[in-house]
């Protein structure tokens, strides 16, 4: 065989490797997940991370299906205030620790910051 050959003998394999990768992470993706439970144990007073694991949800998706009326502790003005001393120098605490002390997931907090960094223009 010559080398043109091995070449695309290699490029075959790899594609083929790189489907069996994507068709482990489809399969992982597609967990049977109760979100109506979630909901129900949230009220009941579970915490965020807690009920997640309980229901096999991941955090991520789990923070988007906190119903409205559970994200009233959220505390705006105290975490803009923070993140603003945190940007400037004055604290040494991290965004995700600011975010969660304010009822803020951890990366929506530092999303908050870049939006406060864009405004201030620091």
């Amino acid at each position: 065989m010559n080398i043109n050959g091995l070449i695309y003998q290699f490029k075959n394999e790899e594609a083929l490797r790189f489907q069996q990768k994507i068709g482990k992470r489809e399969e992982k993706a597609y967990i049977t997940a109760d979100v109506e439970q979630f909901k129900k144990d949230l009220h009941n007073g579970k915490t965020i991370k807690q009920s997640a694991i309980d229901n096999k949800i991941p955090i991520g998706t789990a923070y988007r299906h906190v119903p409205d009326e559970l994200k009233a502790n959220r505390n705006k003005e105290l975490a803009r205030d923070l993140i603003i001393k945190r940007l400037k120098g004055e604290i040494n605490t991290s965004f995700p620790k600011i975010g969660l002390l304010c009822g803020y997931s951890r990366s929506s907090a530092r999303v908050m910051a870049n939006k406060i960094k864009k405004e201030l223009c620091l």
